[in-house]
């Protein structure tokens, strides 16, 4: 059954070139082939030939080779084995037969398709189509290349190029040696050797035995430990189209051994590919050859590379500590954060790694870039990330950093903060220029609430921009200061008792009150009348708030009829309207305006 599975896999696969579809105008080879699967699908699945049903044949259009194959497959409900085989080889016949009416584009079609499967069978044909496919996408002409430009590009790079699609192409081969069996007379240990090599068409898998000359002692050490053991060192070499080891080491017992096959080097030549470029002379890269170089420079490099990590580390160290040391390195919220570090990429080798790897390394090392540009791309990645992640750990230190930047944003932010309780969120808002100008209004809606409270603008703006807390006490004290010069007013417009009331003269009125604006206020912090203490009172707490006071002082003089006419008078002598209502209220007064008016 396995036989008559490959056969017919086979057989099928090989035609996969031929689309069939109920809607697509067919040719003639195309219409015959049709037809020929159509008669072997009805014999298969039931036993005879027969005209298919208007749904049947849909469905069996979209595939018929998918369901020759399947009725193939289940047909021994009919036929014997032999007669399945018999009819998979009639079928075959009058397909071949079919090709006679193949239009000249069909037949290079189908070669072509025979040509790819057949190098697609083997690993040395399957890494020969991954070469043709990197050198073909590399030599695609750039639409905004021009055409001398492409062509220089193409000739002076080919080589160079093909060398690094070459090596880039081959493999990462996987290699396993596993012990087999000792042969005590010879005395020689069997061992196999798998090994698989992907390509971007398929994997090739293979496996043979090789043997060890080994003593009796070391092989009873080697079937006590049965693992996969490590094979090292490999040049891989060609053989009938497959790719092969043609050499390699194997560890045992703590002792190399090398193994030798019969196998040629393994060469890529342009020629043997379909290159969409022509280069001016055929290019050649031997990958045997290749790793045998790297072979011998291994021990070289394993020499250097002691000093060339030992560089590196001071590099990296220097690098580590100019970042442990930035203040922005803290504001990094989490561990996983801080691998913004440069972790050191340090590696060692023992004799069994793989040369290719231990020379990739050393390139690495020599061309590290240096301290200076490492500092500055750690530097950037951490600044970047503390500014994603955490904004305001990045601007409290920034802002810092610069105080005349901090003063400017502090003054605008006064703008801004009935709407951003915390400043480096509106600071952030800010340098990511997400502020709503709508949003600057923050002082004139303040304004409005409390206008009424300060004498003018100015003052105003002054406490505003002391910042939220010390705005707010301001103008508690405004409110304050508000209500007691309504107080003031009061008081001086109100009516009081009037002491003449109390005795009056024979024939003639005198009323039990009168206005306080008839009060003689000269010498009132000596008066013991308490309204004018109250007056003076009031008056003196607006002290230290000058504008408050000289619209007191001008609020009392105006309401005071003695004051207003002692002010007329003698108020010129003053520099101020505070200035008079002190010295008038002192018990002094009169020695106050003699001194200033000599």
């Amino acid at each position: 059954m396995d036989n008559q599975i490959k056969r017919i896999a086979l057989f099928l696969c090989s035609l996969l070139f031929v689309v069939f579809t109920l809607h697509a105008e067919q040719t003639a080879y195309e219409k015959r082939c049709y037809e020929i699967y159509k008669k072997y699908y009805t014999l298969f699945a039931d036993g005879y030939t027969h005209p298919l049903s208007v749904s049947d044949e849909l469905a069996f259009s979209i595939s018929p080779q998918l369901h020759v194959f399947t009725a193939a497959m289940d047909a021994m409900r009919w036929f014997s084995q032999e007669q399945i085989d018999y009819y998979v080889e009639q079928m075959s016949a009058e397909l071949k037969k079919a090709e006679s009416l193949m239009t000249p584009q069909e037949r290079a079609k189908k070669a072509e398709s025979e040509a790819l499967a057949k190098m697609k069978e083997t690993s040395l044909g399957c890494l020969r189509l991954d070469v043709q496919k990197a050198m073909n996408q590399w030599a695609q002409k750039d639409e905004f290349e021009k055409t001398e430009e492409y062509k220089n590009r193409v000739l002076l790079n080919a080589k160079n190029q093909y060398d690094s699609v070459c090596r880039a192409a081959f493999p990462s081969a996987q290699l396993k040696a596993t012990p087999v069996k000792y042969d005590a007379d010879n005395e020689r240990y069997e061992f196999k050797l798998k090994y698989s090599l992907p390509s971007d068409y398929r994997v090739h898998a293979d496996e043979f035995s090789f043997y060890i000359p080994l003593d009796v002692n070391a092989a009873r050490t080697v079937s006590q430990n049965t693992e996969n053991y490590i094979i090292y060192d490999c040049v891989w070499g060609v053989a009938d189209m497959n790719i092969m080891p043609q050499s390699y080491k194997i560890v045992i017992n703590d002792l190399s051994y090398t193994v030798n096959t019969k196998v040629g080097d393994l060469v890529i030549k342009s020629n043997e590919l379909n290159l969409t470029i022509t280069p001016q002379t055929p290019l050649v890269f031997n990958y045997s050859d290749s790793a045998r170089q790297m072979i011998e420079y291994k021990e070289q490099f394993l020499a250097e590379l002691p000093d060339l990590q030992a560089q590196a580390q001071l590099e990296i160290d220097s690098v580590n500590h100019f970042i442990e040391s930035s203040p922005y390195f803290d504001k990094i919220n989490s561990y996983n954060q801080k691998k913004l570090l440069l972790s050191p990429s340090l590696q060692s080798f023992s004799a069994v790694d793989d040369v290719q790897r231990i020379a990739e390394y050393r390139q690495s090392l020599l061309n590290r870039k240096s301290v200076t540009t490492l500092i500055e791309e750690k530097n950037n990645e951490m600044l970047e990330s503390v500014w994603k992640n955490n904004p305001k750990g990045y601007l409290e230190i920034y802002l810092d950093e610069n105080p005349t930047l901090k003063d400017s944003l502090t003054r605008e932010y006064q703008e801004y903060r009935c709407y951003y309780s915390d400043f480096y969120y509106f600071a952030e808002k800010h340098f990511k220029q997400t502020l709503s100008p709508s949003e600057r209004d923050c002082r004139s809606r303040a304004w409005e609430s409390a206008s009424f409270y300060y004498i003018n603008r100015d003052e105003f703006d002054a406490d505003f921009s002391l910042g939220e807390e010390a705005y707010r006490t301001k103008l508690n004290q405004q409110r304050d200061l508000t209500t007691k010069m309504a107080q003031l007013e009061k008081i001086l417009n109100s009516q009081v008792k009037n002491p003449a009331a109390s005795a009056p003269l024979v024939g003639s009125f005198i009323p039990n009150t009168k206005s306080a604006s008839e009060l003689n206020l000269q010498g009132a912090n000596a008066s013991t009348n308490p309204i004018i203490k109250e007056i003076e009172s009031l008056y003196n707490q607006f002290s230290d708030f000058p504008n408050r006071q000289m619209k007191a002082a001008e609020l009392i003089i105006n309401s005071n009829e003695k004051m207003k006419k002692e002010y007329d008078k003698n108020g010129s002598v003053f520099s101020s309207m505070t200035e008079f209502v002190s010295a008038y209220f002192s018990s002094n007064y009169k020695k106050i305006l003699k001194s200033q008016t000599h």
